[in-house]
């Protein structure tokens, strides 16, 4: 089953000096299940891509289909069920959490904000930090008490606790240290075997080699290999 679907994607920005294309014509889906990775350099519109896919930036042109239907943005219902089954996590997910909450208060919150009873959110939070190899003292930590991997580890947990269809992941390790990336990669090795689907973009091939079952190549704001 087809679980999200890029058709003829553009986002051009206009400015006083002009005109910037930066993604153009991408198309792409996506099966349940399956963990897809986007490689390329930075600067070559992956972000953008993962941007339109979630909402925060508009594309000019194209559509975007999940579970066969587009996704309407101005219906606010509907976005709502969207990001309850398409999640995001961030090249510094610690920037995502609230500075001033606990990062386990803002996974709770996430929960309520979908009718999870607090109770419930707290056990959900609990068991998604357990799954990314973080303990229970990490949940009573604020953001800048957390080092750069269990920060991202964090967010994959946070994801995780809304149990999405699809995780949609933006050069999640290249900030990180070695054993940091190790980790990182582990924890979506287990996310993957889970059955949860995958959109992992990077400019670090090998990285997306061990958790892809196939790569998009982009260049200039364009898919060019598959």
């Amino acid at each position: 089953m087809t679980l999200l679907a890029v058709r003829n994607l553009t986002k051009t920005y206009t400015g006083r000096d002009g005109s910037f294309t930066a993604d153009r014509d991408i198309s792409f889906s996506l099966e349940k299940g399956e963990s897809v990775g986007i490689l390329g350099l930075s600067g070559c519109g992956k972000s953008t891509l993962a941007k339109m896919i979630m909402g925060m930036v508009p594309p000019t042109s194209g559509t975007i289909l999940f579970r066969d239907q587009p996704v309407d943005w101005r219906n606010e219902a509907a976005c709502k069920t969207y990001y309850g089954s398409v999640q995001m996590v961030f090249q510094d997910a610690l920037s995502s959490f609230h500075p001033l909450y606990t990062v386990g208060r803002s996974v709770m919150k996430a929960l309520e904000n979908y009718g999870v009873a607090p109770a419930a959110a707290a056990e959900r939070a609990a068991a998604a930090f357990a799954a990314v190899g973080l303990t229970e003292a990490h949940l009573h930590k604020r953001p800048a008490e957390l080092s750069g991997g269990e920060g991202q580890r964090a967010g994959i947990a946070r994801a995780l606790a809304l149990r999405p269809e699809l995780i949609v992941c933006d050069e999640v390790s290249s900030a990180l240290d070695t054993l940091s990336q190790e980790q990182v990669a582990q924890v979506l090795q287990k996310v993957r075997r889970q059955g949860t689907a995958l959109l992992l973009i990077s400019h670090d091939i090998a990285f997306l080699e061990r958790l892809c079952d196939r790569l998009l190549v982009m260049d200039a704001g364009c898919i060019v290999e598959e």
